[in-house]
């Protein structure tokens, strides 16, 4: 936890069991954590922390779940009422595929929903994504990578209020690897806008997980509540040479895409890492870009608006072989690093 200066008031290890989690900030000062121990894990561990202490961890038995840097288990939850509703890549006969848990506010949880995406390839997909939408939820991923695997496509699945699949959309292009990162909803619209990555290149070591990503083209575009897609938008500035990140919508109108930017196409090499903005107006044309150099890497890992109409970029620096430092950026309302 820092100041709005960035300096740290505290620090925290967090037990083992939440090795890969995410975290909000719920009632008051209070934070929620979601999070799985492992790659694969058996159980699933939720905990609430107040400043720097680590509450009750209550364990939630499941069959399999699958976890990485890239994608923990995330969630939603109703602040009146306790409940929780947890996104996560579940295992179903085999086959790796986006699945919900309820757990209701007395801490009982229903059984875990998992859903087919139909997609007829038989890929097995990840869960990037999650969030509450027009009295139901998005989730949107991509597939993970697979030893031999040569196809990367994504999706995105919509589910009522009750966590029934109402459609899922399948993204794909023929020779060409496509990860949708994430999701917002559209402004003044009950569509939702995706953004990712896509290249005709692989990305082949990120993060040491064998988990698709790509560095690639940025891109945008429209699902709208039947799942039909439109409005593909490239951003040409970092042709194939960027991965997405996150992106918000501004309080001054249009959006805001975090991304991380690379030097090389063909392989990851993260001394070529630089953190990106690109400003997109309400119709997602470009803006305005920046991008940030170091004297060391810096992998971009989310992005939030400041109370002040600013912004701050979370993410880490690579200072040395496997070693890496927490960092925040805090930048003005276009872009302009006023701490760092």
């Amino acid at each position: 936890k820092t100041d709005l200066r960035g300096n740290i008031i505290w620090t925290k290890y967090l037990p083992p069991e939440f090795h890969f989690c995410s975290i909000q900030q719920i009632k008051g000062d209070s934070l929620k954590v979601v999070g799985v121990p492992h790659g694969v894990s058996l159980s699933l561990y939720v905990t609430e922390m107040k400043d720097s202490t680590v509450g009750f961890v209550r364990e939630y038995p499941l069959d399999s779940v699958l976890a990485g840097p890239v994608m923990p288990p995330l969630f939603s939850m109703n602040d009146a009422t306790g409940e929780l509703i947890i996104a996560l890549t579940g295992e179903v006969n085999g086959k790796d595929v986006p699945s919900v848990l309820r757990i209701g506010g007395s801490g009982v949880a229903d059984p875990l929903k998992s859903y087919d995406t139909g997609d007829s390839l038989g890929l097995d997909f990840m869960v990037r994504r999650f969030f509450p939408h027009n009295d139901g939820y998005i989730l949107t991923g991509s597939s993970i990578r697979k030893s031999g695997s040569s196809i990367v496509n994504s999706y995105c699945l919509r589910l009522n209020s009750s966590l029934e699949k109402e459609w899922c959309t399948i993204l794909s292009k023929p020779d060409t690897f496509l990860v949708v990162r994430g999701a917002i909803p559209e402004k003044n619209s009950t569509s939702v806008i995706l953004y990712g990555s896509q290249t005709r290149t692989f990305m082949s070591n990120f993060q040491n997980s064998g988990i698709a990503d790509l560095i690639g083209t940025l891109f945008t575009e429209i699902i709208d509540m039947n799942g039909d897609t439109s409005g593909e938008i490239k951003y040409r500035q970092y042709e194939n040479m960027a991965h997405a990140c996150k992106m918000i919508e501004t309080t001054k109108g249009g959006y805001l895409l975090a991304a991380t930017t690379n030097e090389l196409a063909d392989f990851y090499v993260v001394n070529s890492n630089r953190i990106y903005l690109l400003s997109l107006s309400d119709d997602r044309q470009e803006q305005w870009h920046r991008q940030f150099n170091g004297f060391s890497p810096f992998t971009a890992q989310t992005l939030s608006p400041a109370e002040d109409g600013g912004f701050l970029i979370g993410g880490y620096e690579h200072s040395g072989s496997f070693i890496y430092n927490m960092c925040l950026l805090k930048t003005d309302a276009n872009g302009n690093i006023v701490t760092n």
